[in-house]
Formats: C-alpha cells, structure tokens, sequence
C-alpha cells in the first residue's frame, strides 16, 4: 500500500487556464525593461558627465 494520491487520469494537468499568458511572453517584457532601464542609466550617466568626457583624446 502507498499514502500517494492516484494519478489524475483527466489530463487537466495538461491544458492550463484559457486565460494563461505565455512564459515566453512575460520573459519577453522583463527583458524589454531591463532593456529600457540600462539605455536611461546611459542616457543620465552621457547627459551628467557631458563637459568632463574628454573626447578629443585618442
């Protein structure tokens, strides 16, 4: 005799809810912010050390 409960024999397990949106798609919009995130961090960082940049150095 086992304690486990019997395996679901539906195949519910399967199929998600109808209105589940797809992993891929969550990863997608993570990465976009990140994304957005680091080009703002840039765009600051270009637009406080503008004057201190030395860009006639070679």
């Amino acid at each position: 005799m086992s304690s486990c409960p019997p395996p679901n024999q539906s195949g519910s397990h399967l199929t998600g809810p109808p209105n589940h949106m797809p992993s891929f798609s969550i990863h997608r919009l993570e990465a976009t912010g990140i994304v957005v995130i680091a080009i703002l961090l840039l765009i600051l960082t270009l637009i406080r050390y503008w004057r201190y940049i030395p860009w006639s150095a070679r």
